[in-house]
């Protein structure tokens, strides 16, 4: 099943900047959307649909903005089967969409009734806590995600976002090399590992978590972006023109990697010639080697 993506926009004022996973959590509330009773059958076509052409209308109406029309006929999917996981996932995604919070908790706690193993589900009840600020049980959550799955990615990443916002940036590299050595096919998490450490002027290991990104996708852009900054600012100016003109070559556009090669060739040194050496803070850090157990 697809992930729909619901963007963050004036219908969809998602605080986290995360978005909602399709797959799909706490106690069931009160519903302020529209009830079924109230649709219009020609609008939703009730005598001739099948619940996955209701899903399929209802994405549409996503896919246009339309986040009313898309939670009518998402409960409409759902009237007529009820154990529709992704149905009641997407109208979640579209009741937190709406700040319809009370919402948004009934059908995910719809889907964990479904599969109490489906990590999505708990996921999502995690960042509808981040909406509403509350960052101690969307803690919770987001370790109730990866006890069930550690292999998913997701959590490990909005966890360390939280940390990172509660200034505890050592707790938040460790997670996310953690979450590499659960999932090693997903180098996100060691570009925003690398980014932490480049933040707090640790270039070094920075470099060795984009490296390690590229080994596991060759093409991963980002990675080569930021893997060939973090080589300039560590003086290591011939390998960072070859990180950027791999950038360049993949996205000619990119000002920025076009005008740090610039100033790379004009620092370039005769290889014998010593360079200085880089800043580095004394503010202990884990490396980026070092193993995390599971």
């Amino acid at each position: 099943m697809t992930t729909q993506i619901l963007p963050n926009s004036d219908q969809a004022p998602c605080s986290h900047g995360w978005i909602h996973s399709e797959k799909a959590t706490l106690p069931k509330r009160t519903t302020t959307l529209p009830e079924p009773g109230i649709l219009r059958p020609t609008d939703l076509k009730l005598t001739l649909s099948t619940p996955e052409q209701l899903y399929k209308a209802g994405v549409d109406h996503l896919e246009k903005k339309d986040l009313r029309g898309a939670a009518a006929s998402f409960r409409a999917a759902i009237q007529l089967k009820w154990s529709f996981p992704a149905a009641h996932i997407q109208l979640g995604n579209v009741a937190s969409a709406l700040r319809d919070y009370d919402q948004a908790f009934q059908a995910y706690n719809s889907v964990i009734e479904i599969d109490p193993q489906e990590p999505a589900a708990y996921y999502n009840v995690a960042l509808t806590y981040v909406d509403l600020n509350d960052l101690n049980n969307a803690q919770q959550w987001l370790q109730r995600t990866i006890k069930i799955d550690r292999s998913y990615t997701p959590a490990y990443l909005e966890f360390a976002n939280l940390l990172t916002k509660a200034g505890k940036e050592r707790s938040a590299i460790a997670v996310l090399l953690k979450a590499n050595n659960q999932n090693s096919r997903s180098p996100e998490a060691l570009v925003r590992a690398g980014q932490l450490y480049y933040r707090n002027t640790h270039y070094r290991e920075a470099i060795k978590c984009y490296q390690r990104a590229i080994r596991i996708d060759a093409w991963h852009t980002d990675a080569f972006f930021h893997l060939g900054i973090a080589q300039y600012k560590n003086g290591e100016f011939g390998k960072a023109m070859l990180s950027l003109a791999h950038v360049l070559n993949q996205d000619p556009t990119n000002k920025i990697a076009g005008a740090l090669m610039k100033f790379a060739h004009r620092f370039l040194r005769p290889p014998k010639e010593k360079q200085s050496a880089p800043i580095q803070s004394s503010f202990p850090f884990p490396t980026a080697d070092q193993e995390q157990s599971g």
